[in-house]
């Protein structure tokens, strides 16, 4: 089996000094990085959902961060078009929602990285890891999610 070194990162939020959700996925990916992993993070988010629920997300679009070791973590934050990802008086919005996501991924990874990755990872199921899912069987690359918590 081929060694990992370069990873792609999905998930819909990745922390920011203003807004610091997912903490430990940054503490994870700074530790991919420190290991020698080139690491790239897809972190596409809903504007209308941040609206919606009164967050202050709203990341810059492209941004590197540094680990304490040095090492650099390409971030891209797209935003895409859609409301919440579930249900609400009666309509179900979370196939939109993940339908939404995917593109806003797969976009990215297409025109804003090299797209080269030796594998795909998301960040909990859904919409991450279903978009990992997806990205592993179009580059022919291996994809592995978190799980909750295991």
């Amino acid at each position: 089996m081929n060694e990992v070194r370069k990873v792609c990162i999905i998930t819909d939020r990745y922390p920011t000094e203003r807004y610091p959700a997912n903490t430990f996925l940054d503490q994870l990916v700074c530790q991919f990085a420190d290991q020698g992993v080139e690491c790239t993070v897809v972190a596409p988010y809903s504007r209308i959902n941040d609206i919606i629920k009164h967050n202050n997300y709203a990341p810059e679009r492209k941004y590197k961060k540094i680990t304490l070791k040095g090492n650099e973590i390409e971030i891209h934050c797209k935003s895409f078009f859609a409301p919440i990802g579930r249900k609400v008086a009666g309509v179900n919005f979370a196939k939109f929602y993940q339908h939404q996501f995917e593109k806003a991924v797969e976009s990215t990874i297409k025109n804003e990285t090299n797209h080269d990755f030796d594998a795909f990872y998301g960040h909990f199921i859904a919409p991450s890891g279903f978009a990992a899912v997806k990205m592993g069987k179009k580059y022919n690359k291996p994809s592995f999610i978190a799980y909750g918590e295991c």
